[in-house]
């Protein structure tokens, strides 16, 4: 598997914006000052687009952040610093482009590990590469079970195949905590702007059918309009949302390009106990089906 030739596809104007936001992060004295060591660094995100992923048709899935995404090159286990970034911001862009979309099914249960140990050693990235440090997307992650039930309604694939390869995944924000937890408000701060704009290119680039948001009204739309990225977007990319109070499914509307469908949930990892995640998903499919 050659890794990273499908992450290509941004104009120029993307790697700068991206490049602007690592600096903008990195110079913060803000984030300088508040940094925890326990966060071990900070981690950034570049958003996938898979094989099978169709420009106009397909999905595209939307999360909050990331965690541990990508070990700095000299010190696995770790994110960057600060101080780091400005020098190396050109290699982590480089290295964040190597992952494929197809990693959250190649990682989908022990099974599915074993089986791609050598395509997910590609791009992993650790030395020495253990089988045990690889992330199970399929016993961990709440946000993958639930997209992967979405996806094999959808495109009737099941976990034998690599399913996440059907879809282009983003996060509203782009550089995190390596170790653990969502940004703060202050680092949210000096990156929704860059965020924002990012957003707004992938979305015109991969022009998605139908666009599933798994933030939360609370981190998508939040009553404090400086962290909105509803209110952010330009009204070109702004969906029009019929917004909903109780269920899962949050909101749902079209965007303002053609046949563009969106859907706006709770995080999967806040279900309730009378709650499944394949109501989840069946709630999510209902919502496209009649927006």
């Amino acid at each position: 598997m050659q890794t990273g030739q499908l992450n290509e596809d941004f104009p120029a104007e993307y790697y700068m914006e991206f490049k602007k936001l690592l600096h903008t992060v990195a110079k913060s004295p803000k984030v300088i000052q508040k940094m925890p060591s326990d966060w071990k660094g900070l981690t950034a995100f570049w958003p996938l687009k898979g094989k099978r992923f169709e420009k106009g048709k397909g999905l595209m899935v939307i999360g909050q952040a990331v965690n541990g995404w990508d070990d700095h090159p000299k010190n696995p286990g770790y994110g960057w610093s600060p101080s780091d970034i400005p020098s190396i911001s050109d290699s982590i862009i480089k290295s964040l482009k190597r992952y494929p979309m197809s990693w959250a099914a190649m990682q989908f249960g022990n099974k599915q590990i074993k089986k791609n140990k050598n395509d997910i050693k590609k791009y992993y990235d650790r030395n020495p590469f253990n089988i045990s440090d690889v992330y199970n997307t399929r016993w961990k992650s709440p946000f993958w079970r639930v997209i992967h039930k979405v996806i094999e309604a959808i495109y009737n694939k099941g976990i034998d195949d690599l399913w996440s390869d059907h879809i282009c995944w983003s996060n509203l924000y782009k550089i995190s905590p390596y170790k653990k937890g969502n940004p703060p408000d202050w680092l949210c701060e000096n990156q929704i702007e860059s965020c924002v704009e990012l957003l707004r290119i992938e979305i015109e680039t991969w022009q998605p059918n139908r666009v599933l948001v798994l933030t939360g009204e609370n981190w998508y739309a939040p009553p404090n309009k400086k962290f909105s990225f509803h209110e952010r977007l330009p009204k070109e990319i702004r969906p029009i949302i019929s917004w909903r109070s109780e269920d899962f499914v949050q909101g749902v509307g079209y965007g303002q390009q053609k046949e563009q469908r969106w859907v706006i949930t709770r995080h999967p990892r806040y279900k309730k106990s009378n709650e499944t995640e394949g109501k989840f998903a069946e709630q999510i499919l209902e919502a496209f089906e009649n927006c």
